[in-house]
């Protein structure tokens, strides 16, 4: 019986290149043709909501999910994942059955698995996600976009609802130099099917360049909603995209009677409840350890204001791995601001990326398993990758 992981194992990561512009030459139409052949049949009931942006799309696309699991069968598409693959696509909190994956590919004739080798490693995990939410007959489904939104494979889901949370500069050689090129690539997600468009309140996004983008493609009938929100105004980011959420819900009650012909039924005030892996995550007690998947400067800045208001008065030493696609200077100096830092770990081991400042609260180690001694009465944020989380799990499994 073929493994539909060791299937994956065959297929072009692009998650794992880093500096490197695959997409110049790219374009969805070898993956819509084999959208349009194995996902004959989609729902046209099930609501489809695309989450777009450099910060927050996970924890919006996350909380979104688990507010609307309370009453509908929800689909969660996101990436990339912590520890196992199947995070990334769940029905109503449950991550898809590897017998499922299993059963699919090997249904499937030779042919076809030479038609899916074509695909990349997104594209191919985007597929299952479409077919898997259509097989299941949700009622929601919600997407999270990977690198951009023009280009992205879950441009193919056909969203009605767009989602954009904050725009930062972040992998601009594959995105663009600015903040409106970045926008306006992430707007690409906006398709002919799109009937409604939310937005954080930000200096580089606005409703202006939202409609021009919306008339240069001649979409009509789509309507704006902006969240004047600050994130200043919150406790911490989780607080502030929770809020995002409920407004989002808000706003939707309408178009959902007019597809479903009945009310949406949503208890949006339960969010104490919402626990969402990698962000601000407490992994561990004695030491006292979270873990955030912030990897950029801005995203860095909102986690160090977030836990200086959420653990008033504490000091803490944060360990560092950054890919090498990242701006760790601009990640480090954040950092130097911060008055809540003591010290600062670098992990230098591949594929962590060296830093070439010299700073006397800076400390450059190898590796977490060979090169650090946690402190029982130390408080620590392990930052900068999702990579970091397996590696940070398999240690604390055997630290006594």
């Amino acid at each position: 019986m073929e493994s539909f992981e060791n299937f994956l194992l065959n297929l072009t990561n692009f998650e794992k290149s880093r500096n490197v512009n695959h997409f110049k030459e790219y374009n969805l139409s070898n993956f819509q043709k084999l959208v349009n052949y194995f996902n004959k049949n989609p729902n046209p009931n099930s609501i489809k909501i695309s989450i777009v942006g450099t910060n927050g799309k996970g924890s919006v696309s996350n909380l979104l999910a688990k507010k609307l699991n309370q009453n509908y069968r929800t689909g969660l598409y996101t990436s990339p994942h912590l520890i196992n693959f199947t995070e990334r696509i769940q029905l109503n909190s449950v991550e898809i059955p590897m017998d499922f994956l299993n059963i699919w590919i090997n249904n499937l004739s030779e042919d076809e698995i030479n038609l899916l080798l074509t695909l990349s490693y997104f594209e191919i995990l985007t597929l299952v996600a479409m077919i898997y939410f259509e097989l299941k007959q949700v009622d929601f489904q919600i997407i999270e976009a990977g690198l951009g939104g023009r280009l992205d494979a879950t441009r193919c889901f056909y969203s009605d609802i767009v989602v954009i949370t904050r725009i930062e500069l972040d992998h601009v050689e594959i995105l663009g130099d600015t903040l409106e090129k970045i926008l306006t690539e992430k707007m690409g997600i906006i398709t002919e099917n799109t009937k409604k468009i939310f937005y954080m309140k930000q200096d580089c996004v606005t409703v202006d360049l939202i409609k021009k983008y919306i008339s240069s493609k001649k979409y009509s009938n789509i309507e704006i909603y902006e969240f004047k929100d600050q994130i200043m105004e919150y406790n911490n980011y989780l607080d502030y995209n929770n809020k995002y959420c409920n407004f989002i819900i808000e706003n939707i009650k309408e178009f959902y009677k007019s597809k479903k012909n009945k009310e949406l039924s949503v208890n949006i005030e339960n969010y104490q409840d919402i626990k969402i892996s990698g962000r601000m995550e407490i992994i561990n007690y004695e030491p006292f350890i979270i873990y955030d998947v912030s990897h950029n400067p801005s995203g860095i800045e909102n986690l160090l204001v977030s836990i200086s208001k959420t653990y008033l008065g504490k000091k803490w030493d944060i360990i560092l791995g950054v890919m090498s696609d990242k701006d760790i200077e601009g990640i480090v100096f954040n950092i130097l601001s911060s008055n809540i830092i003591e010290n600062i770990y670098i992990l230098q081991e591949f594929p962590f990326t060296d830093l070439k400042i010299e700073n006397s609260r800076i400390k450059k180690i190898i590796n977490l398993e060979t090169n650090f001694l946690w402190k029982k009465e130390q408080f620590y944020i392990v930052t900068g990758s999702f990579r970091l989380f397996p590696i940070l799990k398999r240690i604390l499994a055997n630290y006594k």
